[in-house]
């Protein structure tokens, strides 16, 4: 099993056991708002909310590393393609340098 799916599981049950025991009724104020309710819900909230916040900004990441990863896979098709060429050009300069100096000819 994969250790961060443990990692997270583990997370969530603690976060469910630590909710369950504190499920008072709270007084929450932000900004203008201001209402009651459990404990219990608000955390179950909070965690929620940035369990999808954080699943939001990996997948960003993740799909930017995937780009630049296929730029670079693009680029380096590239360059092997000139690199067998240019080693094509090699070898049939080299050829025809033998063949010079098989006639006996010296190159300047």
């Amino acid at each position: 099993m994969n250790p961060r799916l443990i990692f997270s599981l583990a997370i969530v049950i603690l976060a469910i056991v630590f909710a369950l025991q504190n499920a008072t009724t709270v007084m929450v104020v932000f900004v203008v708002w201001r209402f009651e309710s459990s404990l219990a819900l608000l955390l179950g909230l909070t965690f929620v909310a940035g369990a999808i916040l954080s699943a939001l900004l990996s997948t960003s990441a993740a799909m930017r590393k995937s780009w630049k990863l296929s730029q670079q896979e693009r680029l380096s098709g590239g360059l092997e393609k000139r690199v067998a060429e240019l080693e094509q050009l090699v070898t049939a300069k080299e050829s025809r340098i033998r063949e010079l100096e098989s006639r006996g000819g010296n190159l300047p």
